[in-house]
């Protein structure tokens, strides 16, 4: 079992730092965060790569990902980063949408499992690529 606390994007960056590191000393594996659309807060995956940086061998998970709110490549690309920076210490968490968020963004709950399959497809294709094989739009121009 790894013991993960969750994180709420309310919580200032220092915060959170605070708390990782206070967490990976009591045994915890690492932290987890949702993103709540509901609540404007910290990006998830900037949470995880300020954290990633101060809070070394802690684990990383976003639980729940809203799948509406970013086009699935910029999720890949935002999870991979996340993953590199975390060392590989990093597990991404979809969903197909809590009502409260559907509602608001006016999205039948009826596409949301269809909607999820085609993310975590797409994610997959690009995680499974190596670097120099992502098309030119996803390079790094340094």
């Amino acid at each position: 079992m790894k013991p993960i606390l969750s994180l709420r994007g309310q919580t200032e960056i220092p915060k959170m730092i605070q708390l990782g590191n206070r967490a990976l000393k009591a045994g915890y594996w690492g932290v987890s965060f949702a993103e709540e659309l509901e609540n404007c807060n910290t990006d998830v995956f900037l949470a995880i790569g300020a954290m990633s940086q101060k809070c070394d061998g802690l684990g990383f998970m976003t639980n729940v990902v809203n799948q509406f709110s970013r086009h699935p490549v910029a999720l890949a690309v935002a999870a991979l980063a996340s993953c590199e920076a975390a060392s590989g210490r990093f597990i991404l968490g979809v969903g197909s949408g809590s009502p409260s968020t559907l509602s608001a963004l006016e999205i039948s709950d009826k596409m949301g499992l269809a909607r999820l399959a085609e993310v975590v497809h797409i994610v997959r294709l690009l995680s499974d690529q190596d670097e120099s094989n992502y098309p030119t739009f996803l390079r790094s121009n340094t």
